[in-house]
């Protein structure tokens, strides 16, 4: 897929960064490392977080409760979590199953 930076997509990017800035807990800006950290009750506030604006399920269109974007959004929302260290929605259910 090709995936050029529209003036709209720069400004979707802007938006999740900003929201992942201001809404990562404390001490999670540092590159994630899923090992030992599942129970890690600040990964739970993150997924909350992300679940209330319905990014939790990113892939997911809009009327299945997800967030409903477009496939060069979605890489630019995996890209602005990895930059700034948060932990990525992940789950069988959420990731896998629920797009098909």
């Amino acid at each position: 897929m090709d995936i050029k930076e529209t003036s709209d997509l720069a400004a979707f990017r802007k938006s999740v960064r900003d929201r992942v800035q201001e809404d990562l807990p404390g001490g999670m800006d540092e590159p994630y490392n899923y090992r030992g950290r599942e129970a890690d009750e600040k990964v739970d506030i993150w997924y909350d977080k992300l679940a209330a604006c319905n990014w939790l399920a990113f892939r997911w269109p809009k009327e299945f409760g997800g967030a409903g974007f477009s496939p060069p959004e979605q890489i630019v929302f995996l890209d602005e979590l990895q930059n700034c260290g948060a932990p990525i929605p992940r789950g069988f259910g959420i990731s896998m199953v629920g797009p098909l």
